[in-house]
């Protein structure tokens, strides 16, 4: 076991089960509203997929390359894109 699979259930009086997919598959379905925020720039693809998981509103750094493509793909989706200039992430 990991040191950080350890720490997480040193937490727990009863350590949970995991879910199960169809569980996995109703709790998915019942986020509305989420946020992501994110410290590196996210593919423009990589928007189309956090929508399925019902994120609406996105804090990221800005600076990249493929900002016009985010922001156009955020629209799509109606996303909320909030830029920022702290880049966590370099290259």
């Amino acid at each position: 076991m990991g040191l950080e699979r350890a720490s997480w259930e040193s937490q727990f009086h009863t350590i949970p089960e995991p879910l199960t997919f169809e569980e996995s598959k109703l709790y998915l379905a019942s986020l509305s509203d989420a946020a992501l925020s994110l410290i590196h720039s996210f593919l423009f693809r990589q928007y189309h997929r956090v929508r399925q998981s019902s994120v609406n509103y996105v804090a990221a750094p800005s600076g990249s390359m493929q900002d016009q493509v985010v922001i156009q793909t955020a629209d799509e989706h109606s996303m909320a894109l909030v830029h920022f200039e702290l880049r966590l992430f370099h290259h």
